[in-house]
């Protein structure tokens, strides 16, 4: 914890910004997100390693959700959501790390 008693990982949700879709909407408005994708080969090591799959050059620092093209938002179709990333200091955060050891022990499991 740090002096104010907040766990450096609590930080993180500092960063959250609502998501938005293809036309700059912002969904959710006072929700923020924070989202990342990760590689897990079930059949190794628990290391989850960051996709780029998801992320586009034209929006750094987001990563893109594909949705339903039924979604609409407003009188618009929507076919995406672009959420904020993790930092990538998160990659080794304790917590973070923590995470993705009981998701990849899940994983490997079923």
């Amino acid at each position: 914890a740090t002096e104010t008693g907040r766990s450096p990982f609590a930080g993180y949700w500092d960063l959250a910004t609502p998501q938005r879709d293809e036309h700059g909407i912002e969904i959710y408005p006072y929700k923020g997100t924070l989202t990342s994708y990760y590689a897990m080969d079930t059949s190794r090591s628990d290391d989850a390693q960051r996709s780029t799959a998801e992320t586009e050059p034209e929006f750094p620092g987001h990563v893109v959700e594909h949705i339903d093209p039924t979604t609409v938002n407003g009188d618009n179709a929507s076919y995406y959501r672009l959420h904020q990333q993790w930092p990538l200091s998160a990659d080794s955060n304790t917590v973070m790390l923590a995470v993705q050891r009981l998701v990849h022990r899940l994983m490997a499991a079923g």
